[in-house]
């Protein structure tokens, strides 16, 4: 048991170096002006190529012990950055626009909205399908992670709504 402790522990460390790897050279790609999908494509494929190769060398060949979990932790690590990324994008994008819809105060106000909202959803759903990619994950499991996310982002819809009707 002592082998196998020291053996995750190994691979959390190799998890915890590869995120901040991953977080490290996407904001610095991005700075230096790569598109957001190439960024996304180019770091992942790194830092995963990277755990891989810590993960070989610290495998014990006859135990048969292997890292996948901590390399689907890492995998959806890298995805909730995504995410983080793309619902700020959607925020800032429909806040924005739904204020100065809501200031103007026309009579078609709701369907801008409603049209503002599925365009920069589209737009972010598309982005992100593009980027995660990368990871080579079945569409159910990207879809899953929007519905996921879906609650949250009908509730802000609500939120602007019900602001919408106050006013």
């Amino acid at each position: 048991m002592v082998v196998h402790d020291a053996y995750d522990t190994m691979l959390m460390h190799l998890y915890s170096n590869t995120v901040k790897s991953f977080k490290t050279s996407l904001e610095q790609s991005l700075n230096e002006g790569r598109e957001y999908v190439a960024s996304i494509h180019l770091c992942s494929q790194c830092c995963l190529r990277e755990f891989d190769e810590g993960c070989e060398d610290v495998a014990i060949q006859q135990s048969g012990w292997n890292a996948n979990k901590f390399r689907k932790r890492l995998i959806c690590n890298m995805l909730s950055e995504m995410m983080a990324k793309y619902e700020n994008q959607i925020t800032h994008a429909i806040g924005n626009t739904v204020e100065s819809l809501l200031e103007a105060s026309e009579r078609n106000t709701w369907a801008l909205v409603r049209d503002v909202f599925e365009c920069n959803t589209e737009k972010a759903i598309s982005e992100f399908s593009d980027a995660a990619a990368s990871f080579e994950l079945r569409s159910s499991e990207i879809d899953t992670k929007f519905i996921a996310d879906e609650g949250k982002r009908k509730a802000d819809a609500g939120r602007v709504l019900k602001r919408m009707m106050d006013r």
